[in-house]
């Protein structure tokens, strides 16, 4: 339509000069069409144009038989958007059966405003100033688009022929300012946002293509702007320190199947490892970590997702630092798991840190967690001076679960667990239970401890003191003071331990206490008698 053209032609050649044409859409300008080999037994085509207009009717141009180049590039036109300037040189046999191996061409193009549909990983791209150049080995696209709303400069090459490495390749790097806009991408950190992190973050991701749709992932994020916080690791990282994230994976078309590597390194953290896909596409199999290893920490194990929702640990390695978190564990009242984890746990550590300075070794023990409490514990260890002991919650009927703690030497245990530092020796038995249908999941039960010595207690000294207990006092700054039992019937709720009917009895000396231990606070409210 409105076409203006000049024809030249002799025996050998015919040449088709066009200065201006339209056709579905498209317009023309300076372009050149000729058949060479008239006088020959086989003839040619060569074209020559400039087009210009909608990219979705250029990309129909290229789809229409017998070139078929839109499909070979993995793009339907129906699904394209925008406006492109091309330079498009074709060149081929003139003959009944051609197809699209036996056309010759070159491209050169700038797309502008382009929005595609579907084309990475099920993502589309839009508002792309793209540049394109197209070749009898394959394409390369490269420019600035938006992924997802997400602003990235794309490189991409696809490959033609048979006997080629890779079918496509996309090399993809993006600035992402908000780690938030991660879900646009369907990746949802919501549950993680603004406790545990913040910012943005430097993007750069490699996927490699095949015909039979598998492909291979690279993503590697720059973590120095994001800021991360594990409170129960008592872990820090900070805007501005370096840090960085990788990751491999293989997929099946849009299903991920593998993840070869994995790997995080921010400050003293140090993750790696690996997981593998069912091969039934029904998900993650498995999770294996290489290394987990943060100050004192350094463990290793595999992570298996439950049919539940729930999730099987199993960890063991040289040491774990369970000190940041230490504390939490004896709160009166859990609090409620954001996550509603539910957690089977076993682990075996040579050596856990429970402060700065303190911990137990030998330690093997598995753990259930559900419904936002520890529903089983089993730990069977040994202090730091090798004294054995055991840790065990169990549940024991609707609503209540049964806690026993046991201890071949009650003095060391109670100076490990920085409860009181004066006693010697002892057996250690403490039996109660959790009441979980009653406000605040109050813990009652009775300390029993037996054979035990105290030395050096100042509170003691000072009342025996004023008693004029001359030989008590002076055995409390020698050997120490022998007591036959310690029976502490209490009640733990939010953080409060109520005591009733304490009872401490010796060769020398006994007494008895009640009153009230603020645990947060810190702080003792105790009345008693010594007899």
């Amino acid at each position: 339509r409105n076409a203006n053209a000049t024809a030249r032609f002799n025996k050998k050649k015919f040449d088709i000069f066009v200065t201006g044409a339209q056709a579905e859409g498209l317009s023309t300008r300076k372009s050149i069409i000729s058949f060479r080999g008239l006088d020959q037994i086989d003839q040619y085509a060569d074209i020559d144009l400039f087009i210009k207009g909608p990219l979705k009717n250029a990309l129909k141009l290229i789809e229409s038989k017998p070139l078929g180049f839109s499909s070979a590039i993995g793009i339907n036109p129906e699904r394209a958007d925008g406006t492109a300037e091309a330079h498009v040189k074709l060149g081929f046999l003139l003959e009944n059966k051609l197809t699209t191996e036996g056309v010759d061409i070159a491209v050169v193009a700038q797309m502008h405003d382009v929005t595609i549909d579907n084309i990475i990983l099920g993502q589309g791209i839009k508002d792309g100033q793209l540049d394109l150049k197209v070749g009898k080995s394959g394409l390369d696209m490269n420019g600035d688009v938006k992924l997802a709303n997400i602003p990235a400069t794309l490189q991409w090459r696809r490959n033609f022929g048979s006997d080629v490495p890779y079918r496509g390749q996309y090399q993809i790097s993006s600035h992402i300012d908000n780690i938030r806009k991660l879900g646009d991408l369907g990746i949802d950190l919501s549950p993680l946002h603004g406790e545990f992190i913040e910012g943005g973050v430097g993007a750069n991701i490699a996927l490699t293509t095949q015909d039979d749709g598998t492909g291979k992932v690279q993503v590697r994020l720059d973590l120095a702007e994001v800021s991360l916080n594990v409170p129960a690791l008592g872990w820090t990282k900070q805007i501005g320190s370096a840090g960085m994230a990788q990751v491999d994976l293989t997929i099946d078309g849009t299903r991920l199947t593998d993840i070869p590597q994995f790997s995080l390194a921010a400050g003293d953290l140090r993750i790696n490892g690996s997981a593998k896909y069912n091969e039934n596409g029904t998900g993650l199999g498995k999770v294996d970590i290489n290394q987990f290893s943060l100050n004192r920490t350094d463990l290793s194990g595999v992570i298996i997702p439950g049919h539940d929702g729930g999730w099987t640990v199993g960890l063991h390695g040289p040491s774990f630092d369970l000190a940041p978190m230490f504390e939490d564990l004896f709160k009166g009242s859990p609090e409620k798991d954001r996550f509603n984890l539910k957690l089977s746990l076993s682990a075996k550590v040579d050596k856990v840190w429970i402060s700065p300075k303190t911990y137990l070794k030998q330690i093997t023990g598995t753990f259930n967690r559900a419904d936002d409490r520890w529903r089983g514990i089993n730990v069977d260890g040994s202090l730091g001076n090798g004294e054995h002991f055991l840790v065990s919650l169990r549940a024991s009927g609707k609503g209540k679960r049964d806690l026993i703690v046991s201890a071949d030497n009650a003095g060391d245990m109670l100076r490990t667990l920085d409860v009181y530092n004066t006693m010697i020796g002892g057996n250690l038995e403490v039996k109660a239970t959790f009441d979980d249908d009653a406000p605040g999941h109050p813990l009652s039960g009775e300390v029993l401890i037996t054979d035990y010595r105290l030395v050096e207690a100042p509170a003691l000294a000072r009342l025996v003191g004023i008693l004029t207990l001359t030989g008590i006092a002076d055995a409390l700054q020698g050997d120490g003071l022998s007591f036959n039992e310690f029976r502490a019937p209490f009640v733990m709720k939010e953080g409060i331990i109520d005591l009733t009917d304490v009872k401490a009895t010796g060769l020398s000396l006994g007494y008895t206490a009640k009153g009230r231990i603020y645990t947060h606070a810190e702080v003792f409210d105790i009345e008693g008698t010594v007899v």
